[in-house]
């Protein structure tokens, strides 16, 4: 199952929204830190945490949570590469998408290695 963002591409089948002169900044930050690892980027592992834990506030910045019965027991991000499919390509999707690799390990919200990286940064 996948979270979608209110502005990054996500479902092939979704529109994309016009959000001009405005942007989302989660969704931007999470398209900065593609750019990287996971590792250049901490503060995307405290936003695992607290999804691992469906906090409402994080919530609230998603545009589609699909663990509404409890939270997620594993997350893990895919990289993917989403392009406009061509003029002449008769399709209805929106996207195109590719998958690029895995970005970051799934990840358990006992799971030690995320613990002790969250308690260095003062977040557990």
């Amino acid at each position: 199952l996948e979270y979608e963002f209110k502005a990054k591409p996500g479902d092939v089948n979704r529109c994309p929204p016009v959000i001009s002169p405005y942007h989302y900044r989660l969704d931007w930050q999470i398209w900065f830190a593609a750019m990287g690892s996971y590792q250049q980027h901490p503060w995307l592992l405290h936003l695992i945490y607290k999804l691992l834990q469906n906090d409402t506030d994080i919530l609230r910045l998603i545009y589609h949570n699909p663990f509404t019965e409890g939270p997620p027991q594993f997350i893990r991000i895919e990289l993917y590469e989403y392009r406009f499919p061509h003029p002449k390509e008769k399709t209805k999707r929106w996207w195109n998408r590719k998958r690029i690799s895995s970005y970051l390990p799934p990840l358990h919200i006992q799971d030690p290695g995320l613990r002790k990286f969250l308690k260095n940064y003062g977040w557990l």
